[in-house]
C-alpha cells in the first residue's frame, strides 16, 4: 500500500494558527470579564448613585454580555479554521482546496472581527496579539493549501525489471 502525499505544512500551519487564535480568544474573554470590575470599579459608586443597586448590576451584566458577543465571532472563526485545517489534511486535491478556502476566508473574517472589536479586547492587551499571530499562521497555511500540488510520480520508479534468466 502506497502512502499518498498530503499538504503537511499547510495543515500544520492552519491547525496551529487556529488553535492559537482559539486560545487567544478564550484568554481575552476570561481576562476581560475578570478585570472588568477592576477597570470600572471606581465608577461603581456613580452607577449605584444614578441607577440604584439594580441598575449598577445591570450595567455589569451588559458589559459581560458585550464582551462575550464581541468575542463570539472570533471564537467561531477560530473553530472553523481548525475544522478547515482538518479537512485539508487529505491527499485529494478537492478536499485540500475546500479546506484551504475555509481557512483563508475565515482567517480574513477573523482579521476583520479582530479590528472591529479590538478596542474592547484591549482590556487584556496581549490577547489580540496572540489572536493576530494565529490568524497570520492560518493565513499562510490557507495560501499554501490553495497553491499545493501533489508531486508527479515518474513512471520509471514503477518499472518492473524482469528476473535474470
Amino acid at each position: 500500500m502506497e502512502a499518498k502525499e498530503k499538504p503537511a505544512i499547510a495543515f500544520a500551519l492552519s491547525l496551529i494558527g487556529g488553535i492559537i487564535s482559539l486560545i487567544g480568544v478564550i484568554i481575552s474573554m476570561v481576562f476581560s470579564i475578570i478585570f472588568m470590575r477592576y477597570l470600572f470599579g471606581p465608577l461603581e459608586g456613580v452607577f449605584s448613585t444614578i441607577l440604584g443597586e439594580k441598575g449598577s448590576s445591570l450595567i455589569w451584566n451588559y458589559l459581560i454580555i458585550d464582551i462575550i458577543m464581541f468575542s463570539l465571532p472570533n471564537l467561531i472563526c477560530a473553530i472553523v479554521i481548525i475544522i478547515g485545517a482538518i479537512i485539508l489534511n487529505s491527499s485529494e486535491k478537492g478536499r485540500v482546496l475546500a479546506g484551504g478556502i475555509l481557512v483563508l476566508v475565515f482567517s480574513i473574517l477573523s482579521i476583520l472581527f479582530l479590528f472591529t472589536t479590538g478596542l474592547l479586547l484591549l482590556l487584556f492587551f496581549l490577547a489580540p496579539l496572540v489572536i493576530l499571530l494565529g490568524i497570520v499562521l492560518s493565513l499562510v497555511g490557507g495560501i499554501l493549501a490553495l497553491t499545493w500540488k501533489p508531486e508527479k510520480v515518474s513512471e520509471q520508479q514503477f518499472t518492473v525489471i524482469p528476473p535474470p534468466p
